[in-house]
């Protein structure tokens, strides 16, 4: 059997969370400065409001869920059980962890793409469904950009290491000794 390789991603929530608002911030702001309505942005800014934190407690949720159907052929996950309730490490603004059991060869260099694409991904697609909800033009430019994360995020999880081929050289002593060569 293979070696296997375990690589644990880690998002904090809250700055999942300071990601999401300062850009909608950003964006109320860029519209406000065209002179157009900021004013479904502005509700996204101020998150700490009952009902604007839920829905974005609950994208972040739904995100974190679709990475996992997404990235399942490598995601080492033990849980046997699901409800609808918000995840309690969202909820407490805590930590989520994706751990990806991976074959020997995975290049380690690819790690902080992994997670950076992970982030813009859970990111841009709670954006784009608070979009939804409020301006569609907006939506769909996010929901772009969360694709294109995702598919960054994989292309880091099956970044491999290339093999190496043997070379054997004749030592002055009459031995062989065996080398590598990358291919």
């Amino acid at each position: 059997m293979a070696q296997k390789k375990m690589i644990t991603v880690t998002l904090e929530v809250r700055e999942l969370k300071h990601d999401i608002m300062n850009r909608s911030h950003i964006s109320g702001e860029v519209k406000e400065a065209e002179g157009k309505d900021y004013r479904a942005a502005s509700h996204m800014q101020a998150s700490e409001d009952e009902g604007p934190d839920y829905q974005m407690l609950r994208s972040i949720c739904n995100a974190f869920s679709h990475i996992k159907t997404e990235l399942a052929e490598y995601l080492h996950e033990e849980g046997t059980t699901s409800n609808n309730r918000i995840n309690q490490a969202v909820d407490e603004s805590g930590r989520l962890q994706l751990a990806f059991m991976l074959p020997s060869n995975f290049d380690n260099s690819a790690c902080d793409s992994l997670g950076g694409m992970l982030h813009e991904y859970i990111v841009n697609r709670t954006l784009s469904e608070w979009y939804l909800i409020t301006n569609k033009e907006d939506a769909q430019g996010y929901a772009g950009m969360a694709v294109g994360a995702l598919e960054q995020a994989k292309q880091a999880l099956y970044k491999r290491l290339r093999p190496a081929r043997p070379i054997h050289t004749e030592q002055d002593n009459g031995t062989y000794r065996m080398q590598r060569e990358l291919l």
